[in-house]
């Protein structure tokens, strides 16, 4: 994915196997009526937009949270299982 954002050549696609009831022209013909006119990409807020990230690394943020938000959090991550990290 992070190719074809930033325009390097894509390897070629993999071949699929059909599937085994048969041909599956249903599912192709499906796709290219969705995919006639795709949505524009989103702009994403930030001082970055939508750029593609260059690296992986962990980023640190020096915006503290309060005790009452950061029980929130942790009540909500409890009650979705899980953790509030």
């Amino acid at each position: 994915l992070t190719s074809a954002y930033t325009g390097d050549p894509l390897k070629p696609a993999p071949r699929a196997s059909s599937a085994a009831s048969g041909s599956d022209e249903d599912d192709v013909a499906y796709w290219r009526a969705v995919m006639v006119d795709p949505p524009e990409p989103l702009g994403l807020p930030g001082p970055s937009g939508s750029a593609v990230p260059t690296g992986w690394r962990s980023q640190r943020t020096s915006l503290r949270l309060g005790a009452d938000v950061a029980d929130r959090v942790t009540v909500m991550a409890n009650e979705a299982g899980a953790t509030p990290y």
